[in-house]
């Protein structure tokens, strides 16, 4: 069955005025083939890891605002996979699935990532692995995707999973973050 989770545009994030806001805290790197991405989410292990690997929790941040995600297929263990698309406000459809190779909660998830074309080829797929530190209560995540066919098609990605992250980051700091059914 279909999940739906409308993507909501206006999260803001809930940290007191003056108070470091965890986001900024990002680096990323990498080689041509090889996106890298350091970040500090100011919430616990668990619960950050939970954000990857829970359909529900995973469609509240995944995508750009106003996107519309729907987990055709969604199986976080070892040798399950996932099959989702991304719709934009305009009807846009984009098509993503993977399959999952490791899952340590709450500390590394290794899966992998390709998008379905227009042509109905898919693009070279990558390897995504992400470690999960404690930081003092907080976590720190450390994101690597390896084997892109070039530095653009890495580039694009660095765009978009840190916008991805930046809304992740938000989700975690407004406090909304138990499960919510589909919408």
């Amino acid at each position: 069955m279909a999940t739906t989770t409308r993507i909501p545009t206006d999260v803001k994030p809930a940290a007191p005025a003056g108070e470091r806001r965890t986001g900024e805290e990002q680096r990323v790197g990498g080689d041509a083939r090889t996106l890298t991405i350091s970040r500090i989410f100011r919430a616990p292990r668990p619960l950050v890891f939970s954000a990857w690997v829970e359909a529900e929790r995973i469609a509240r941040w995944l995508g750009l605002p106003g996107f519309i995600v729907v987990h055709q297929h969604f199986d976080p263990r070892p040798g399950g996979g996932f099959r989702s698309t991304m719709i934009e406000p305009d009807g846009t459809e984009h098509r993503l699935f993977g399959s999952y190779q490791e899952i340590a909660p709450p500390e590394r998830l290794v899966f992998t990532h390709a998008w379905e074309l227009e042509d109905g080829t898919t693009s070279p797929e990558t390897l995504v692995t992400l470690e999960f530190f404690d930081h003092g209560g907080d976590t720190r995540l450390e994101f690597r995707q390896e084997g892109f066919a070039d530095r653009k098609a890495r580039d694009d990605h660095a765009g978009g999973w840190t916008l991805c992250l930046g809304r992740l980051d938000s989700w975690l700091l407004t406090g909304e973050n138990k499960p919510q059914g589909a919408v």
